[in-house]
């Protein structure tokens, strides 16, 4: 088995072919891919809570507030995570 520079087994062929090849790419690839997991989940927890939000400030101000504050936080948590 070959080892990758995480220490794990990369057991399928493709990940030994691609890591043999490519060595350090191989890791960067996978970082970027949960990146990319988590940033689009939370992007689009901060759309729904900004549209729950602007429903919410007409019939009932004070969850609209809580909602505001809340998508402001999702929000923040999304460029913690891109950086």
């Amino acid at each position: 088995m070959v080892m990758d520079f995480v220490g794990e087994e990369a057991t399928d062929l493709q990940d030994i072919i691609l890591q043999y090849f490519c060595g350090n790419l191989v890791l960067r690839l996978k970082r970027v891919k949960v990146y990319d997991y988590y940033f689009f989940k939370f992007e689009r927890t901060a759309f729904a809570l900004w549209l729950l939000m602007n429903m919410m400030l007409l019939v009932v101000p004070r969850y609209g507030a809580y909602l505001m504050t809340a998508t402001g936080l999702m929000m923040l948590f999304v460029n913690l995570v891109s950086v």
